[in-house]
């Protein structure tokens, strides 16, 4: 029986997530705009609505009053937007579901009715007063607050609630307090829902308009308008029903119309579910789930999950896990999986997965992270900041110009740092980090050369024109080795490659583990090699080319628990005993062939 409601909790959950993920697709079909005479801000708050796109922009590019007029039918997005600013002074690029404008640097013909002022850039709605310092939000006034999280663009919020009209104002009276044994039986009579409390007492459940300061439930608490103070219930708080319910047609139409939120601000506590229809700002502890419709700010502790429709500003802890709608600034903590569509500016943390749809600028740590865009030094809209992933898999969708680190780093347009063993992108792979690096502008070559310590020297290197990585073989064949030689050798390097039509030149730091014997040597035997070569390509006009002889010098530092010498004696420069350890120190060389792949 215990499990019944849990599993209709994560139906619901699956629900809106699944609302989320239309929300998101919407930008995809066709355009249709009518507008005449309307400000352009108004404009693309609709866009932002309507199409799922956010808007970034400096808040002295968009005048608050320039007014537009278009009109256009199944458009795409594109070219909507190429006619929506073709005579105005601002130009656009659009990156994944962000917009960002900008100002063109020639100044347009003065051919749209425009009036001086400067826009805050008011596109989409969000929590009450403010939003967490952590996305750098200032509120001015208490209505709109302007906000650069990640770079020179301001990315715009509207966090104008909709407060109790005066109409429904006019229909609530207020007391100091209500005492409440069921819902009709208590101070407040039949008509619980007409009242604000400065503190209702709810002996099982209680129903209200709103309370101011205190409220206390045995089993639940509901108020219809909005709440503020602290909340405890045994089961559920609830904010949020119908607060137009006496009001005319006419009056609850124009109200709808305009928009309406249930707000929350203070501190929710409940064993099983705590529910805000609108705006939270505050904490929320619940036994299972704390679910906010719009947008919450402040600290969410849930024993099993976290849901908030629309931005998160502060922290979310969830045994299972967290979900937010749009975007996150700040922290998600959860024991399963993380979960925010339009961006992250933070850090989340889960033991199986973190998922941001659109941007990262900031930490994913878990055993799957996954991301639409890394932002970083060499991102297109020149971030700031950085994003990284650690983890076992990191997929990058798109751009990643940040930092991954894990076992598989997987992007697509790859301009920053992969750290792993396996790194794949599909292109302009900048600085990969690892034993196999795959993608489509792959640069690597197959080494077979002989050097003073080894007969054979087998090498596999993969990489970009930044940095290449090479993993290599070596082995002294057994009727071929004389006392001292060691038997083989496997090792890793990290360097450069500079190449031209008919010639190269390299150089990289090679680490390599020296076997004395048939099997595996345990004990420390690690040889360290700073390596140059120049290699000629004698076949760069025939069919036979990227077919390189190459030669090149070594310096190596030998460091092991054995005293036997593993470098040439007329080539060795030091030989010293420090403790039961012993550092040699010899200049080499390397000859072979080199073939070139791409």
């Amino acid at each position: 029986m215990l499990l019944d409601p849990i599993r209709n909790i994560f139906i619901v959950q699956l629900l809106i997530m699944s609302s989320i993920y239309a929300v998101n697709g919407q930008n995809q079909k066709p355009v249709t705009l009518n507008y005449h005479e309307v400000k352009l801000s108004q404009v693309l708050h609709e866009i932002s609505n309507n199409y799922g796109l956010d808007f970034s922009y400096r808040k002295d590019h968009l005048p608050a009053d320039l007014l537009v007029t278009i009109q256009l039918t199944n458009a795409s997005m594109e070219n909507a937007l190429s006619q929506l600013f073709e005579n105005s002074h601002l130009q656009f690029q659009i990156i994944g579901d962000q917009v960002a404008l900008k100002k063109n640097v020639q100044e347009p013909a003065d051919s749209l009715k425009t009036h001086p002022s400067h826009a805050a850039g008011i596109l989409r709605q969000a929590p009450v007063n403010s939003l967490a310092k952590m996305e750098n939000i200032s509120p001015k006034n208490s209505k709109s607050a302007e906000t650069e999280p990640f770079n020179n663009y301001h990315f715009s919020t509207s966090i104008t609630p909709k407060y109790l009209n005066k109409k429904i104002l006019k229909s609530r009276a207020t007391r100091l307090m209500q005492a409440t044994i069921v819902p009709g039986i208590g101070t407040n009579g039949l008509d619980g829902g007409g009242y604000n409390n400065w503190i209702s007492l709810n002996i099982f459940s209680g129903y209200s308009a709103g309370t101011y300061l205190f409220e206390l439930g045995g089993l639940s608490n509901l108020n219809t308008d909005q709440a503020s103070g602290f909340q405890f219930a045994g089961i559920a708080n609830v904010v949020g029903g119908d607060a137009m319910l006496k009001l005319s047609k006419e009056d609850y139409n124009k109200i709808a119309k305009e928009g309406y939120n249930y707000n929350m601000q203070g501190w929710q506590t409940a064993g099983l579910i705590n529910v805000v229809r609108g705006n939270m700002i505050g904490w929320q502890v619940s036994g299972v789930e704390n679910l906010v419709f719009n947008s919450y700010t402040g600290l969410q502790v849930g024993g099993i999950v976290n849901i908030v429709h629309n931005f998160t500003t502060g922290v979310q802890l969830a045994g299972l896990g967290n979900v937010t709608g749009r975007s996150v600034t700040g922290v998600q903590l959860a024991g399963f999986s993380n979960f925010s569509t339009k961006q992250m500016a933070g850090i989340q943390i889960a033991a199986l997965s973190n998922y941001t749809r659109g941007r990262l600028n900031g930490t994913q740590i878990g055993a799957f992270n996954y991301s639409g865009n890394i932002e970083g030094k060499f991102s297109k809209l020149s971030s700031k900041y950085s994003g990284l992933q650690i983890g076992a898999v990191n997929l990058t969708r798109r751009n990643m110009d940040g930092f991954q680190v894990g076992l598989v780093n997987i992007s697509n347009d790859m301009n920053g740092l992969q750290v792993g063993l396996i790194n794949i992108s599909t292109r302009n792979q900048r600085f990969p980090v690892g034993l196999v690096n795959i993608n489509h502008d792959e640069y690597g070559y197959f080494r077979l050369y002989t050097n003073e310590t080894f007969n054979y020297n087998v090498e596999v290197a993969t990489g970009s024109k930044h940095i290449i990585n090479t993993i290599s073989y070596s082995r002294n064949p057994n009727n071929l080795v004389v006392t001292g030689q060691p038997r083989s050798a496997f090792g890793y390097a990290i360097g450069q490659i500079k190449s031209r039509q008919n010639y190269f030149y390299n150089y990289d730091l090679q680490i390599q583990h020296i076997n004395q014997d048939k099997g595996i040597t345990k004990e420390l035997s690690l040889l360290g090699k700073l390596r140059g070569a120049v290699g000629f390509d004698p076949f760069y006009r025939t069919k036979l080319r990227d077919i390189f002889f190459f030669g090149g010098i070594t310096f190596n530092t030998y460091l092991s628990r054995h005293d036997t010498p593993i470098g040439s004696e007329t080539l060795q420069i030091s030989h010293k005993k420090s403790g039961n350890k012993y550092l040699e120190s010899w200049v080499g060389f390397m000859v072979g062939v080199n073939v070139d792949f791409h």
